[in-house]
């Protein structure tokens, strides 16, 4: 509800310069402001086949900034989303065929606190259980790596469909519970470039400790690796009614980030629709 800045009106203005730190007119609301650029493409090279990709980044050190030892300690935060779209028309239907890759950085979306990071939440009044975060942005978060390979098919009528699908993700091991579990009466001290090293409430053992942690692009720890198998298709019989149905199989590979650790689930859904109108 703070006074309306006409700065925040520029076309021209990007990342940074949307920081209104120091402005008294802000104060202490800079705890939940931060920055998030995009760029997208979208392309149709040939009929039939679409290619689209995404770059993103909400924190990006300059090299003269890491000239010193508390511009180093500031990780890049970044990420990259590369997908294509191939529609196959036949005589009875259509078939479309996909894949998409994405990389998401260690620490993307993340930054000081919990309010200024890159979060939703919402509360569940049926339970007493705490807030439930999830990301905005991509919905496996910072620290993954993900590639999705699909094909479906729908025929003309629109009568049916069916489809298949396979999900490889690794992710590594920073998370938002991180986040929320390294602090004090203080601040939170899980962002390698929020100080207290060395303290019980950080985990990095000094500044030198979180600087190798915040350069490093790789995923983070143990990765854990999940394999997904989707099939799913649905059956209008008239306009009236439709159901559908899905089923997936997932296998998991150190699992909790536990080397060696395995687990395997099902999952199916079952669902009907009916049009009144």
């Amino acid at each position: 509800n703070a006074e309306l800045d006409l700065k925040f009106l520029n076309p021209l203005m990007i990342m940074h310069s949307f920081n209104g730190e120091g402005d008294p007119v802000y104060g202490e609301k800079m705890k939940f402001v931060s920055q998030y650029m995009a760029f997208t493409v979208d392309v149709t090279p040939v009929k039939n086949l679409r290619l689209y990709g995404l770059y993103a980044q909400n924190e990006f050190q300059m090299p003269h900034e890491l000239e010193s030892a508390e511009g180093r300690s500031y990780p890049n935060g970044m990420a990259a989303q590369l997908g294509a779209v191939y529609n196959l028309p036949v005589s009875y239907g259509i078939w479309r065929f996909g894949a998409e890759g994405q990389y998401v950085s260690p620490w993307c979306y993340m930054r000081l606190t919990p309010g200024n990071t890159f979060i939703s939440s919402r509360e569940d009044h049926m339970t007493a259980k705490p807030l439930i975060y999830s990301w905005i942005g991509s919905q496996y978060g910072a620290d993954s790596v993900c590639g999705t390979l699909r094909a479906d098919f729908e025929n003309f009528d629109g009568r049916w469909s069916a489809g298949l699908g396979y999900t490889f993700l690794a992710h590594g091991e920073n998370d938002l519970r991180k986040l929320l579990t390294y602090k004090d009466g203080s601040g939170y001290y899980f962002y390698p470039a929020s100080g207290g090293y060395g303290t019980a409430n950080s985990p990095y053992a000094s500044q030198e400790d979180a600087i190798a942690k915040a350069r490093d692009m790789g995923l983070s720890g143990t990765p854990e690796f999940t394999h997904s198998i989707t099939a799913e298709g649905s059956f209008s019989f008239n306009r009236v009614i439709t159901v559908g149905g899905s089923f997936t199989y997932l296998l998991m590979i150190n699992k909790g980030h536990e080397l060696g650790a395995f687990d395997q689930g099902i999952d199916f859904t079952a669902t009907a629709r009916f049009n009144i109108l």
